[in-house]
């Protein structure tokens, strides 16, 4: 399980939970750091945050694929999608990991394509959502306790 997985992490405001799996091959060195590769899976996850994004303040989906490269503290996002009932997104991008986590700095470049409004969000929510039907840009930057989400 994700949430069992992040539990220990200390990434204020977000509730992880799904099914993990992939690959991961590398080395772990004190001295020279860490070099890694990953594949990875995610199933039937959501994500609930403590800051709404787009309206929403939980995410659900139903698969994420990742391929993913960590040289000593930055890891390189490689190729990230995320499948969705109402939405998907595809992004890239680089993470300076810190101590403690949710001070990282996040530096993403995606595309997100709105599928269909939730008949259960707020009237304001399903508006935002029904105006931004189609695809769209998007950037994050801060860290991941203080992310900035910016729509291009």
């Amino acid at each position: 399980q994700l949430s069992d997985i992040l539990s220990d992490m200390d990434i204020k405001g977000y509730q992880f939970a799904g099914l993990l799996e992939g690959e991961l091959h590398g080395t772990l060195n004190s001295k020279s750091g860490a070099e890694l590769a990953a594949t990875l899976f995610v199933n039937q996850g959501t994500v609930d945050m403590a800051s709404s994004v787009l309206g929403l303040q939980r995410i659900k989906f139903s698969r994420i694929t990742s391929e993913l490269e960590m040289h000593n503290h930055f890891l390189t996002i490689k190729r990230c999608e995320i499948d969705g009932h109402r939405a998907q997104t595809n992004f890239t991008g680089k993470i300076t990991l810190m101590n403690p986590l949710g001070e990282s700095r996040i530096r993403i470049k995606g595309a997100l394509r709105i599928i269909g409004t939730d008949n259960n969000a707020s009237s304001t929510d399903r508006s935002v959502l029904a105006t931004s039907l189609g695809n769209m840009s998007y950037r994050i930057s801060g860290s991941f306790n203080q992310p900035v989400f910016t729509l291009q």
